[in-house]
C-alpha cells in the first residue's frame, strides 16, 4: 500500500515539491534496502548449510560426517602432541593449529544443541523483513543500519578466515612440496597431525593432503559461520531495538491512540527481550570458548610470527599475521556487538523517559511505567556468565575496575577479623575481641589513677592509654554503624561496572582514587604490623640486649630483677618467677592482634569509601561539564546526574554521621600523642640508658604511625571538598540559559545544594582538611615545649 501510495504520488509532478520527491525516492531506496536485508539470512544458510547446522533445515548426514572428521582430527592432533611433547617448538605449532579446532568442533555441538530453540528464533523474524513493520523511513533505515553492518561483518569474517586458512594450507604444502622434489622425502603434512601409520610415498602423503585440505571449508564454515550466525542475528536484535525507540518517540506522541500503541510497544518490548535472552542464555558458552581461545591462540600466534620473522620467512609471517587478524577481528565483532545491545536497550530507556508518559491519565502509564522498570537493567551478551561483552572487555577497562574492587574485598577480609563485615557479622567474635579489649583497657587506665602522683609513669602510661581509646571508640563505631556501612559499601559495589561509565576518561578518573586507597592500606597494614610487633616484642628486645632481665639495686643492697612487660596493665598479683611472668606475657599477647585490627579497620574502610566518593564527585563533574545543551531534550541526562548527585550526598553524610566521633578522638588523641611520644624520645635520649635503641625504635614508629593516619584523615577531607568545589564549580558552568523551564530548575537545585560541600568533621567542631594537619603539629610543638621545660 505504501509502496503504491509512493509511486502514485511520484507520478503527480505537478502537485509534488522537490523535497517531496526526495522524500519519495528515499521511501522507494528504503523499500529495495528492506528486501535485500534478506540477504543477511541467506549468507548464514550458505554457509551453515555446508556442515548440516542450518537449523530450518538440518542435514544429519552431512553434520555426523564432519563431527567424525573433525574427531578423528582432534584425535590424530592430539597423537603428534603426545608425540613431539619433548620439542616446545613443536608444541607450540600443534597447539597454533589445534585449539582452533577444538574450538571449532565445541561450535559445532553448540549450534547443532541449539537447533530447535533457532527454529523458533528466525521463524519470529521472518516479520522483521516486511514493510509492515516499520511506519516510516526513519525506522526502517534505523533497522538497515545494523543489517547492513551485519552482513557486511559476515562477508569479511567469512573471507578472512577463507584467505588466512588457504594461505597457511599451502605455505606449509607448497613449502613440503619443494623438499620432495629436492630429495628431501620428509613427507611433513601441512598441519601438526600424526596420522598413525608411517607415509612411505608420495601418492599416500598426497592423499593426506587432499584429506586435510577439508579443514579448509571446516575453517571458514564451523569457525567464521556460527560467529557470523550469532554476531549477525544479535544485530539484527539490535536493530529492532532502535526502531522501537524510534516507535515511541513516534508514536507515543499521538494522544488519540495512545493505549493501542503503548499495547504494541510493550508486547513488542517483550518480544525483543525474549529475543536477547535467547541469544544469551544459548551462545553465551561459544562467547566464552571465543574469549578465552583469543587469549590463547593470540599468545601461541603471536610467538610464531616472532620466531619465523628471525629467519625471514616473509609467507610465513603474512599467513600468520592473516591468521591474527582474523582471530581479532572476531573477538572485536563479539564485543562490538555487545556493545550495541547495551547502547540501544538503554537508548529505549531514554525513549520511555522522554515519552511524557506522566501527562497521560494512570490507566494507560502503567504499561510504559513496566516497560521503564524493566529497560532499568541493559540487556547484554556475556562469555559464560562471567564477563559483559563490549568495547570496554576489548580495551580492558573492565580489569582497571576490577583491581580498584579488590580494596573493598581487602576491607572484608580486615573486618571480618573482627566479626565486622556487614553482610557477614559474626557476633561471637566481636563480643570476645571487644570484651578482651576493653577488660585490659580497664586495667590500663587502673594503673593510670594508681600512678597519677608519679608524673614519669603518668607520661609513660598515656602514651599507651590515648592510643587505645581510640581504637576502643573505633571498634565501638564500626559496631554502632555496621548497617549504615553496609549500604555504603552496598552502593559503591554498584560502581565497579563498566557499562555506569559512558567513556574511559571517567573510568581512569575514577580508578585513580582507588590507586590511593591500595596506597594508603598497605602502608597502613604495614606499618601497623610493624608498630604493634615491635612495641609487644620491646621487652624481649632489651633482654637479649642485655643478656637477661634487667635488674636494680635495692637500698638493702639486694639485687631486684625487673619483669619487663610489653603493656602497662595493672595486674592483681605479683610477678616473682620466670613461670608467671611467661604466662603474663603470653596473655597480653592477644591484645597485639586485637588492637592492630581495631585501629586499621575503621581507618581503612573510612578512607576507601571517602575516596570512592571522591572518584563519583570527578565523575559527576565529568559529566556535568560534558553536558549537551544544544540537543531537543537534556532532560534526562539531567535527572541521571541530579540522582547521581543525591545519592554522593547521601553517602557522604553516612560516612560524615558514622566516623564523626572516632574523628574527634582522633584529632585529640594524635594532638597529646604527638607531643607526649616527642617527650619519651626526648627523655629516653637525655637519660642515657641501657635498652634505650629498642625504646627510641618503638616510640619512632609510634609517632610515624600517628602522623600517617592523621595525614592519611585531612588529605581525604581535602580530597573531598575539592571535589565538591568542582562539582559545584561544574554545576555553574553549566549552560543553564540554555535549557528548558524544567530543566534550569533541577539545576538550579543542584546549584543551591552543591554551596555547602561534602566534608568529614570532627564531632561537628571542626573540619578534617591540611590545614587541620598544621594546626595539630603546632599545637602538639607547644604542649611538647611545656613537657620539654619540665626534663
Amino acid at each position: 500500500k505504501v509502496y503504491l501510495e509512493a509511486s502514485t504520488m511520484y507520478l503527480l509532478p505537478v502537485c509534488c515539491t522537490s523535497s517531496t520527491r526526495i522524500e519519495v525516492q528515499k521511501v522507494m531506496q528504503s523499500e529495495a534496502d528492506l528486501t535485500e536485508a534478506l540477504n543477511l539470512v541467506i549468507w548464514n544458510k550458505r554457509f551453515l548449510s555446508f556442515l548440516g547446522l542450518w537449523p530450518l533445515k538440518p542435514n544429519q548426514f552431512l553434520f555426523i560426517f564432519f563431527i567424525i572428521y573433525m574427531i578423528i582430527y582432534c584425535i590424530m592432533g592430539a597423537g603428534h602432541l603426545i608425540k613431539n611433547f619433548d620439542q616446545p617448538e613443536v608444541v607450540v605449532a600443534n597447539l597454533t593449529d589445534n585449539i582452533l579446532f577444538g574450538m571449532i568442533l565445541g561450535k559445532m555441538f553448540i549450534c547443532k544443541r541449539n537447533c530447535e530453540i533457532m527454529i523458533e528464533f528466525l521463524k519470529s523474524i521472518e516479520i522483521d523483513f516486511t514493510t509492515r513493520m516499520y511506519d516510516n523511513v526513519q525506522e526502517k533505515m534505523a533497522y538497515l543500519y545494523y543489517n547492513k553492518i551485519a552482513l557486511l561483518f559476515v562477508k569479511i569474517s567469512t573471507s578472512l578466515a577463507g584467505i588466512a586458512s588457504t594461505m597457511y594450507y599451502l605455505r606449509t604444502f607448497f613449502e613440503n612440496w619443494s623438499a620432495i622434489v629436492s630429495g628431501n622425502f620428509s613427507y611433513k603434512l601441512p598441519y601438526p597431525v600424526h596420522p598413525f601409520f608411517e607415509i612411505k610415498d608420495t601418492p599416500t602423503y598426497i592423499c593426506m593432503c587432499v584429506y586435510l585440505a577439508l579443514g579448509i571449508a571446516i575453517i571458514v564454515c564451523g569457525y567464521a559461520g556460527p560467529d557470523a550466525f550469532v554476531l549477525s542475528m544479535t544485530l539484527h536484535v539490535c536493530g529492532q531495538f532502535a526502531v522501537l525507540s524510534c516507535k515511541v518517540n513516534h508514536l507515543l506522541r499521538d494522544n488519540e491512540n495512545y493505549h493501542r500503541h503503548i499495547s504494541n510497544i510493550v508486547l513488542r518490548h517483550y518480544h525483543l527481550i525474549r529475543l536477547a535472552e535467547i541469544l544469551e542464555n544459548n551462545f553465551n558458552i561459544i562467547c566464552l570458548q571465543q574469549t578465552l581461545g583469543t587469549l590463547l591462540l593470540l599468545c601461541f600466534t603471536v610467538y610464531h610470527i616472532i620466531s619465523t620473522s628471525a629467519y625471514g620467512d616473509e609467507t610465513t609471517f603474512l599467513a600468520f599475521a592473516l591468521y591474527v587478524s582474523c582471530v581479532i577481528s572476531t573477538i572485536l565483532g563479539y564485543c562490538y556487538i555487545g556493545e550495541c545491545l547495551i547502547i540501544e536497550s538503554t537508548a529505549l530507556r531514554e525513549a520511555f523517559y522522554n515519552s511524557n508518559w506522566y501527562n497521560n491519565p494512570p490507566s494507560t502509564s502503567k504499561l510504559i511505567n513496566i516497560c521503564m522498570v524493566r529497560s532499568e537493567k541493559p540487556l547484554m551478551l556475556t562469555a559464560g556468565k562471567f564477563c559483559v561483552l563490549s568495547l570496554n572487555t576489548f580495551t580492558s577497562d573492565q580489569k582497571d575496575l576490577d583491581r580498584a574492587a579488590k580494596v573493598l574485598s581487602w576491607n572484608k577480609w580486615l573486618m571480618s577479623m573482627l566479626g565486622l563485615w556487614p553482610f557477614q557479622s559474626n557476633d561471637l567474635i566481636f563480643s570476645i575481641s571487644f570484651i578482651y579489649f576493653s577488660f585490659l583497657l580497664i586495667l590500663e587506665y587502673l594503673s593510670f589513677f594508681l600512678y597519677i602522683s608519679d608524673f614519669e609513669l603518668v607520661i609513660m602510661n598515656l602514651t599507651e592509654n590515648v592510643a587505645f581509646l581510640q581504637i576502643f571508640v573505633r571498634m565501638s563505631t564500626l559496631r554502632l554503624y555496621n548497617d549504615e556501612i553496609g549500604e555504603v559499601i552496598t552502593e559503591a559495589m554498584k560502581d565497579f561496572d563498566e557499562t555506569n561509565y559512558k567513556t574511559a576518561e571517567e573510568i581512569k578518573t575514577f580508578v585513580t582514587y582507588y590507586a590511593k586507597s591500595r596506597i594508603f592500606f598497605k602502608l597502613m597494614m604495614v606499618f601497623v604490623t610493624i608498630t604493634a610487633s615491635s612495641y609487644y616484642l620491646t621487652p624481649i628486645l632489651i633482654i637479649l640486649g642485655n643478656g637477661g632481665l634487667p635488674e636494680i639495686v635495692t637500698n638493702e643492697n639486694v639485687t631486684q630483677i625487673i619483669y619487663l612487660l610489653p603493656y602497662r596493665f595493672h595486674v592483681f598479683y605479683a610477678i616473682e618467677n620466670i613461670r608467671m611472668y611467661t604466662i603474663t606475657y603470653v596473655w597480653q599477647m592477644p591484645f597485639a592482634f586485637v588492637s592492630a585490627c581495631g585501629q586499621s579497620t575503621a581507618d581503612c574502610i573510612m578512607v576507601t569509601l571517602v575516596y570512592h566518593i571522591c572518584g563519583q564527585m570527578s565523575v559527576l563533574a565529568l559529566r556535568i561539564n560534558n553536558i549537551d545543551t544544544e540537543v531537543c531534550d537534556c532532560g534526562p541526562e539531567m535527572r541521571h546526574m541530579m540522582l547521581m548527585h543525591v545519592r554522593l550526598l547521601r553517602m557522604g553524610k553516612i560516612i560524615g554521621k558514622a566516623f564523626s566521633a572516632t574523628l574527634l578522638v582522633h584529632l585529640l588523641g594524635a594532638t597529646s600523642l604527638v607531643s607526649v611520644l616527642g617527650y619519651q624520645m626526648l627523655s629516653s635520649l637525655s637519660k642515657g640508658e641501657t635498652g634505650v635503641v629498642p625504646l627510641l625504635l618503638k616510640f619512632f614508629l609510634f609517632i610515624f604511625l600517628v602522623l600517617l593516619i592523621l595525614y592519611a584523615h585531612c588529605l581525604v577531607g581535602e580530597n573531598l571538598l575539592t571535589e565538591s568545589a568542582k562539582v559545584s564549580e561544574a554545576f555553574y558552568n553549566c549552560r543553564w540559559y540554555d535549557m528548558s523551564k524544567n530543566n534550569a530548575r533541577m539545576l538550579i537545585l543542584c546549584m543551591a545544594r552543591s554551596q555547602k560541600p561534602l566534608c568529614l568533621i570532627a564531632g561537628k567542631f571542626t573540619m578534617f582538611c591540611l590545614s587541620t594537619l598544621t594546626d595539630v603539629l603546632k599545637t602538639s610543638m607547644g604542649y611538647l615545649s611545656v613537657l620539654r621545660s619540665l626534663l
